[in-house]
């Protein structure tokens, strides 16, 4: 998760970044194809099509920047309720 959060901080002015966020974005998809277990469509379902595009980065700015932060409280929170 930590990994993940360092990325919601670069991603807001994604206009200005867009050359960087398509590599990360090519990196990330490439580094999850590279093990066995997670199959193509899997990966189709999270890139969004064969080729890095715009909506491959709405789609990566839109997880980033709301459901990471969503899951991480929602995590937190459980945490804080199970020591409680």
């Amino acid at each position: 998760m930590a990994f993940n959060m360092k990325f919601i901080s670069g991603i807001d002015n994604i206009d200005s970044n867009i050359y960087r966020y398509s590599i990360y974005l090519k990196t990330v998809t490439g580094v999850l194809e590279a093990i066995s277990v997670i199959e193509s469509p899997l990966i189709e379902l999270l890139r969004g099509s064969a080729s890095v595009g715009q909506s491959n980065l709405t789609r990566f700015y839109s997880v980033h920047t709301f459901v990471l932060p969503l899951l991480i409280n929602v995590f937190i929170l459980m945490h804080f309720l199970i020591i409680r």
